[in-house]
């Protein structure tokens, strides 16, 4: 039951988002700048895993079908989805990153694992959305830009408070010590991920 309430919340959260998200696109039917949904996913995946993985994937799939109104789009954008957030949780607990971000590799681990999936995967989705006909192949390499921008700007700034969150509730522990006045604050992280983004 715990389980199927993680996902529930999950993807409740990332629908959630996604609408405050849509907010901050230049027009209607262009990307956003600021696809705050990829930071939650990425943290809460990190705290929850495989059940937040699969809440977040269905509603990633809701999502797209009520925008396209095309089921199979929607399909392969939730997986697309869904596996790259699920990639970028992967390399970090791999690459040994701290979720505290007590040490610089740690940001540059963050921001280097964001970019390096995150590129591909907003290039899927824009290919996506054009062969939806919503976009033109013209304009592919412009909107790729912006959803990939949108979804790293997004995931540096709410990806961190979550990811931390889950080091303090026992899900990783850490060589660090799990002293919260060791750590450096939420606004400290949010500011400096902000900057470099």
């Amino acid at each position: 039951m715990v389980l199927l309430v993680r996902g529930v919340l999950a993807g409740i959260g990332y629908v959630a988002l996604s609408w405050v998200a849509l907010m901050y696109a230049f027009t209607p039917n262009s990307p956003s700048i600021f696809w705050f949904p990829v930071g939650f996913a990425i943290g809460v995946i990190w705290w929850w895993r495989t059940p937040a993985l699969i809440g977040i994937l269905i509603s990633t799939v809701i999502l797209a079908f009520g925008v396209l109104g095309i089921t199979w789009v929607g399909v392969l954008m939730g997986l697309t989805a869904g596996l790259g957030y699920g990639a970028v949780v992967y390399l970090l607990h791999q690459g040994g990153f701290d979720p505290t971000f007590r040490r610089p590799r740690d940001l540059a681990l963050f921001l280097l694992y964001l970019v390096m999936v995150l590129a591909p995967t907003a290039g899927v989705m824009v290919a996506l959305f054009t062969l939806a006909g919503r976009w033109s192949w013209d304009d592919f390499w412009r909107h790729w830009f912006f959803w990939w921008g949108g979804d790293v700007v997004g995931a540096m700034i709410l990806g961190t408070p979550p990811s931390r969150v889950a080091n303090f509730s026992g899900t990783k522990e850490t060589s660090l010590g799990r002293d919260w006045r060791d750590y450096p604050t939420d606004s400290e992280c949010i500011r400096s991920c902000a900057f470099l983004a």
